[in-house]
């Protein structure tokens, strides 16, 4: 079997190195929906899933995995950011994955940034995203979601404030954060709270200590019995905010961190200056596996003499 296994990641791996050129002549944010369009149409028949599974998925009960309660088949999970509208959770199984972080989602339908959102930075292993938090709002995209029978997929509820205002009003902001806990509290597994967006208006105001304490407090009011609930962090951060911000969650009880959004390219020298292709905007890939890489490892150390 794993000869067969490795034949077909063979292929795989060509057929990639011959599409790849191919879909780097669209337009990224182009291609990020017409990639979701044939994942839906994938993911709409037992046909259709059964082939997707034959060439992309993988069980093995070695891969199996229990944190915080929540049982996974497997530890490999696609984060929030991709799938925004949650329109994807059918095929996600067939494509190997153990869990997927859906959203982020905001109390508010959000049109996100205006203009090109997204640009390749192929010598810096990177994409530059400047989308603004772009989805049709809690209130719909739990209507739909709320009948859908996830199978073996572990499901993350990432919930973000709504990007519509420059104007931060603290109260408005926690009601937008539990409005999207209510209108999900019976779908998912886990909870994501996403006070890291690098691309809003208003920045990121959570990292304030006072604010992120009443946000938490009325975050624990909304927690769902059985479901952990994890704070994403910026990467763009001293380590004593960090500091701060992880205090904070110990103190209200959240179950652990998310590390990390994506990076700003004025905090970062890990990418390849003349490549940048937009003045706003944040990075994944490569510039930002450092710091995520980097605060991961300080965690362990720092739970480890504690």
């Amino acid at each position: 079997m794993s000869y067969i296994i490795g034949l077909r990641n063979f292929l795989l791996k060509v057929v990639y190195r011959v599409a790849r050129p191919i879909i780097f002549l669209m337009d990224p944010e182009a291609a990020h929906y017409r990639f979701k369009r044939v994942g839906v149409l994938l993911g709409s028949n037992a046909f259709t899933k059964a082939l997707t599974s034959l060439f992309f998925n993988y069980e093995h009960k070695s891969l199996n995995i229990t944190v915080d309660g929540v049982k996974y088949r497997n530890p490999v999970g696609l984060s929030a950011g991709f799938d925004k509208d949650g329109e994807l959770t059918s095929i996600y199984p067939s494509i190997g994955f153990g869990l997927a972080e859906l959203g982020s989602f905001t109390g508010e339908v959000c049109p996100g940034n205006p203009g090109k959102r997204l640009f390749r930075m192929p010598k810096s292993k990177s994409i530059l995203v400047w989308y603004g938090l772009n989805n049709q709002g809690a209130e719909k995209i739990s209507a739909r979601l709320k009948d859908v029978d996830f199978g073996s997929l572990r499901v993350g509820i990432n919930a973000a404030k709504s990007n519509l205002t420059p104007e931060f009003n603290l109260q408005e902001s926690i009601e937008d954060y539990t409005k999207t806990m209510d209108c999900f509290k019976d779908i998912g597994d886990y909870y994501t709270i996403n006070i890291s967006c690098p691309n809003t208006q208003d920045g990121e105001p959570f990292v304030n200590p006072e604010y992120l304490n009443a946000l938490l407090t009325a975050v624990n009011e909304h927690r769902v019995e059985g479901r952990p609930i994890y704070v994403k962090l910026a990467a763009d951060m001293e380590l004593s905010e960090v500091d701060a911000i992880v205090d904070a969650c110990v103190e209200h009880g959240m179950d652990g961190v998310v590390l990390t959004n994506l990076a700003k390219p004025k905090y970062n020298e890990e990418y390849v200056k003349e490549e940048l292709p937009f003045h706003k905007g944040a990075m994944s890939g490569l510039p930002l596996n450092r710091i995520s890489t980097s605060l991961f490892v300080m965690s362990i150390v720092a739970q480890e003499e504690s």
